[in-house]
Order: structure tokens, then C-alpha cells, then sequence
């Protein structure tokens, strides 16, 4: 028994998700999968262990090696999307970021906030 919702009009839709390698991203790749969805993903960096665990979902999701900095590229990752989930994308979750975390020597993070 699943604790998430069903939405019937995703079954059989065409996914992309941006930036869909780990943290929240990947919680959209597996929650798309689970509502069986065509999903695939972009991103730089290669993941296994996540498409290890949806090896039950109705359709395993795609992943697809994208800088998405080289527009480029990305036009080929998305091309290469629809040979894989179909050529139109119904639903497009971008969570692409650069989430390289610096100190500038002027903010930090306290407690939550910014000091």
C-alpha cells in the first residue's frame, strides 16, 4: 500500500526532469516512476544506486548525461529523451542547480539563518 497519492492522468506520460541525479530531483524521478510515467532525467552527474531501486516500476525511468550549461547539449539530452519516452513531453520538472556550497568569507549559515 503506497502512502502517496495516485494521479491517473500521469500513467503513459512522457517526463523530463532536469537535474534529477539526487536529493529532490531524484525524489522526482522516483515519485514520476511510481506513478508510472516514461520518465528520464538529465544530468552531469551518473547515477546507479537510484535506478537499482525502481527496478520494480511499471517503466524504468532514463538517464541521460547532460552539462546543461552547453545549450548544445542540451538539445541533444532532450532529443535523445524523446527516442527514449516518446517525442512529446507532457511534463518537464526542472531542478537543475549548481549546489557547490562556498564560504565567501562574508555570509554563513547560523542556526538556519544568514549572519
Amino acid at each position: 500500500m503506497s502512502f502517496f497519492a495516485s494521479y491517473p492522468s500521469l500513467t503513459e506520460r512522457s517526463v523530463l526532469i532536469i537535474g534529477g541525479a539526487s536529493r529532490v530531483g531524484a525524489a522526482f524521478v522516483e515519485h514520476f516512476a511510481q506513478q508510472r510515467t516514461r520518465a528520464a532525467f538529465v544530468d552531469v552527474a551518473a547515477t546507479t544506486n537510484m535506478l537499482a531501486s525502481l527496478a520494480d516500476a511499471a517503466h524504468l525511468p532514463h538517464y541521460v548525461h547532460c552539462d546543461i550549461t552547453e545549450l548544445d547539449a542540451l538539445g541533444r539530452a532532450i532529443d535523445a529523451t524523446r527516442r527514449l519516452v516518446g517525442s512529446i513531453i507532457g511534463a518537464l520538472a526542472n531542478n537543475a542547480t549548481n549546489d557547490s556550497r562556498m564560504c565567501t568569507g562574508q555570509n554563513f549559515i547560523v542556526d538556519g539563518g544568514w549572519v
